[in-house]
């Protein structure tokens, strides 16, 4: 998605849109809310902005009429999005400034997002930086990878012996900045056999899957 500069900001309605998702989203008041529960509403606030931008960059018609470019990565290194996309966006001083209204200071906020745990080397980081890169020359690009529920591991030590735990980045209340795209699922086999079918006539072999998963996007 190409990042959007100079967004028109309007700061009462983002206020409205924040407290909106904490108590509708998430069914929390502003009086109990944590601030985890305020990183998210503001996140939830910001992705409605970038969800928009990512609608009109699929209908471009320059971009529909171009060639693009599939990657493919078993890990995606992203690294927190929020702070990120604000600058993309053109509205970290904006965002800030509404926060600071709200009585919350987003530096404060930004530290209560969790890494996306989307691989564990080098790897990941390359295709993050690769579709950064392709995003900033405005290449039509889309990355596809798995969706790790746990990614790299917690790692504490006891007496001496590393110890480690199941890193689930999601938390239970799921990551502001996905979208869950259903209409674009795909079937996927895995396992199977190959089989020897007639094809105009010609032996023809056919790979036949030992099961599938409906993957989404």
């Amino acid at each position: 998605m190409k990042p959007t500069q100079q967004k028109t900001f309007d700061k009462a309605q983002f206020q409205a849109d924040v407290k909106n998702h904490l108590n509708t989203t998430y069914a929390k008041t502003e009086e109990l809310a944590t601030p985890r529960d305020w990183y998210l509403a503001m996140g939830r606030a910001l992705a409605g902005l970038t969800t928009s931008d990512l609608l009109k960059t699929e209908n471009d018609k320059k971009i529909q009429n171009a060639k693009s470019v599939n990657y493919l990565s078993l890990e995606f290194l992203i690294g927190r999005l929020t702070g990120n996309n604000l600058i993309s966006m053109g509205l970290y001083d904006q965002i800030d400034a509404a926060m600071k209204e709200m009585g919350h200071s987003l530096t404060d906020l930004l530290e209560e997002e969790r890494d996306p745990s989307l691989g564990n080397g080098g790897l990941g980081r390359l295709a993050a930086c690769f579709m950064d890169s392709c995003a900033a020359q405005e290449f039509p690009t889309v990355g596809y990878g798995l969706h790790y529920e746990y990614g790299l591991f917690k790692q504490s030590f006891e007496e001496g012996r590393q110890k480690e735990a199941p890193d689930a980045w999601r938390g239970v209340e799921g990551y502001p900045w996905e979208v869950a795209r259903p209409e674009l699922a795909q079937e996927i086999g895995f396992y199977g056999h190959v089989e020897v079918v007639k094809k105009n006539g010609k032996d023809v072999r056919q790979w036949v899957p030992g099961m599938t998963v409906k993957a989404m996007p």
